[in-house]
């Protein structure tokens, strides 16, 4: 009997923070603002839209810590690189959630490359494992996929899919079932220093598709901020970029209208290429 309650209590937690963000670690460039991730180009897009690490020109190794509403239990940490080659990017990733008594660890390889100047693809390979203690540990493969296609002059369109297959953890008590999601965006660069972008995600988990609206801007070259609302669940989010020299530091923290606010930091570093003469 109290082996099912602790098993049962560990679920509800779980459950709590798989209803609050994707299974993977969320990009402090978007989803951790409450965006979808389909957005996203950054060097943290090895954790939304696969196709976003295709505009990688440098390696780059970096590290992130993400907590969920001020609880210890509900944090996530995850180091990556990604590296650049002629013809694809690869992207590998391992990311842990969870403390001693439940936790998932994710390993993930992301590809990516430009299949012509207006449109990139991505493909993300994620092997899962769920670790309560006293039990056996669970192993699941989810595949992910995306793509960006430069429409306009100055408009992006972006689409992501996460676990299309709905995989789940099927375990002695229960099946747990891995969000599956749907995502879109619209990006558009109204000025050299001002990005917009709107979007919308479909989750397997969530009653109601989640709009997300956001604003980039670049206050100085080596600052940029950003600024993020989205519903539902209503958030409000801040996010700020500083980059240095081959150091790029990026934070994010919102606050989701029912369950508090979390928060998420993220460094990397890129390797410059060294010139021969």
């Amino acid at each position: 009997m109290f082996r099912n309650i602790y098993f049962y209590g560990l679920l509800v937690v779980n459950t709590l923070c798989l209803n609050a963000q994707t299974y993977d670690f969320p990009s402090p460039a978007t989803s951790a603002l409450g965006l979808s991730g389909a957005s996203d180009t950054t060097v943290w897009s090895v954790f939304t839209n696969p196709s976003g690490i295709s505009t990688i020109r440098r390696p780059v190794t970096g590290a992130g810590y993400h907590n969920a509403f001020g609880l210890n239990a509900l944090s996530t940490q995850t180091i990556f690189s990604i590296f650049p080659f002629p013809l694809i990017n690869v992207g590998l990733a391992y990311s842990r959630y969870g403390d001693n008594l439940f936790n998932i660890q994710y390993i993930n390889v992301t590809t990516a490359r430009s299949i012509s100047p207006n449109l990139k693809l991505g493909c993300r390979f994620e092997y899962l494992m769920r670790q309560i203690q006293n039990d056996r540990t669970l192993g699941i493969l989810v595949v992910d996929a995306g793509f960006r296609y430069h429409a306009l002059r100055n408009t992006d369109i972006a689409i992501s899919i996460n676990n299309p297959a709905r995989q789940s953890f099927s375990g002695d008590f229960n099946n747990q079932p891995i969000p599956s999601s749907l995502s879109a965006a619209c990006i558009t660069k109204i000025s050299p220093s001002l990005l917009l972008t709107i979007d919308i995600l479909h989750r397997s988990d969530y009653a109601e598709p989640v709009y997300s609206f956001a604003l980039n801007a670049r206050t100085h070259k080596m600052v940029e901020l950003c600024g993020a609302i989205s519903a539902k669940p209503i958030r409000i989010a801040v996010g700020a970029n500083i980059g240095w020299n081959n150091i790029e530091f990026r934070f994010a923290a919102n606050h989701h209208d029912q369950l508090g606010m979390s928060s998420t930091a993220g460094i990397i570093y890129s390797f410059t290429k060294k010139s021969h003469k």
